[in-house]
């Protein structure tokens, strides 16, 4: 089950570097064939699938989330 929700998350990843070329029109041949909205939309998907995963995985997924927010800000405003 954890495994099944871990993967869930995987496939949407590449959604959003792909929306957000569309938005852009880097792909010649499609031109520009997304929005904004569409990227936002795209790494909320990423975001709540990736949540779904965590809160499966331990009961304290906001303490979890929380700390690693920490961690990553500490990390990059030394």
């Amino acid at each position: 089950m954890i495994a099944q929700q871990t993967a869930t998350y995987a496939p949407a990843a590449p959604a959003a570097p792909e929306a957000a070329m569309g938005a852009v029109s880097a792909n010649p041949r499609k031109g520009r064939s997304h929005t904004w909205e569409d990227v936002q939309n795209e790494l909320c998907d990423v975001v709540l699938s990736s949540m779904v995963a965590l809160a499966t995985l331990t009961p304290d997924a906001a303490t979890v989330f929380e700390d690693r927010v920490r961690v990553i800000t500490d990390r990059s405003l030394a």
